[in-house]
């Protein structure tokens, strides 16, 4: 099992427990995580917070990467999406993370 500062989380602005992959990690988590999301409020797109990664083997934060919502082609953000890459190191040197996970999932809306 490979061993990391920090997975990414894609994110709704809430940071609450959504679907797919973000579920997953809130369900391994625990309630803790949830509790701690809460407390952090509302984000914009294209924001990034970093969490303790709670009941997470092998990983000690999450950076919760607030991703652009896509429907029909369109962005339904109130601005022009950025490039997550561009907020996350930052966060990286701030809690001293050098190991980091990002797990791509790719969904495509083709109805």
């Amino acid at each position: 099992m490979l061993k990391v500062d920090a997975i990414v989380n894609p994110a709704h602005p809430s940071l609450r427990a959504g679907e797919g992959l973000c579920e997953i990690i809130h369900n391994r988590a625990g309630k803790n995580l949830e509790t701690y999301c809460r407390m952090l409020g509302e984000h914009e797109y294209d924001d990034a917070v970093i969490t303790p990664a709670f009941n997470l083997p092998h990983c000690k934060n999450v950076i919760h990467a607030c991703a652009p919502y896509w429907v029909n082609y369109n962005c339904l953000c109130s601005k022009e999406p950025r490039a997550p890459m561009k907020v996350g190191p930052r966060l990286f040197c701030r809690q001293q993370t050098h190991h980091i996970t990002f797990m791509y999932l790719q969904y495509n809306d083709m109805k």
